[in-house]
């Protein structure tokens, strides 16, 4: 989709706004991250590269594998999501994101890496089923009508989980914990120990 949006093809319908490409054309950009979705395909990744590799020959590329959503949870008429089912579902998009990035790999050779919030995400859920995951009410806010809970809503992180998924994405980076990290003070989203479990 951004790819479309930025050259103003398909349902950009001819007006191309080429903001990120004007940027990388600075040759300043080291790394460009993706998320992965449904039906993703290696293919839609190379425009990007071969730009980026134009004007920058070392920059890397990342993406990060998704998690589990809150409908993952439920077997076929369960009325409880189970972590066994949120288990299988992250063993499913690992597969699917490996298989993926072998895919890019063949055109990119050790070029593009994996932020592995997929693994992050359901190591949370683990600790949640285990009722080890601090200040955590819920799973699904607009279902339990909890504060904080695992999800906004049935897919997307509710506002404490981001910083887990800014923890692996920093992990991933720079190859350093963030254990080391120094927040200035508190966060309102942020207990320190669940920021404690999360760094860990």
């Amino acid at each position: 989709m951004m790819w479309e949006h930025e050259n103003g093809i398909l349902s950009s319908r001819g007006k191309p706004n080429p903001v990120c490409m004007a940027a990388i054309t600075t040759g300043q950009w080291d790394i460009m991250m993706w998320g992965s979705y449904t039906n993703d395909r290696p293919e839609y990744y190379f425009g990007w590269i071969d730009f980026c590799l134009k004007y920058n020959p070392k920059m890397e590329f990342y993406v990060f594998n998704g998690w589990p959503q809150w409908a993952d949870g439920f077997g076929e008429g369960e009325r409880r999501p189970r972590i066994e089912n949120y288990r299988a579902r992250a063993s499913k998009t690992n597969q699917s994101v490996t298989k993926k990035i072998a895919g890019i790999d063949k055109h990119y050779p050790g070029k593009v890496h994996v932020l592995p919030t997929n693994e992050a995400m359901l190591a949370a859920l683990e600790l949640y089923f285990q009722g080890k995951l601090p200040t955590i009410k819920g799973l699904n806010k607009k279902v339990d009508g909890k504060v904080p809970c695992i999800w906004s809503d049935g897919g997307h992180l509710d506002a404490p989980l981001a910083w887990l998924e800014g923890y692996v994405f920093y992990a991933t980076i720079y190859k350093r914990s963030p254990a080391l990290i120094k927040l200035p003070g508190k966060h309102p989203t942020l207990s320190n120990e669940l920021d404690q479990v999360f760094r860990k």
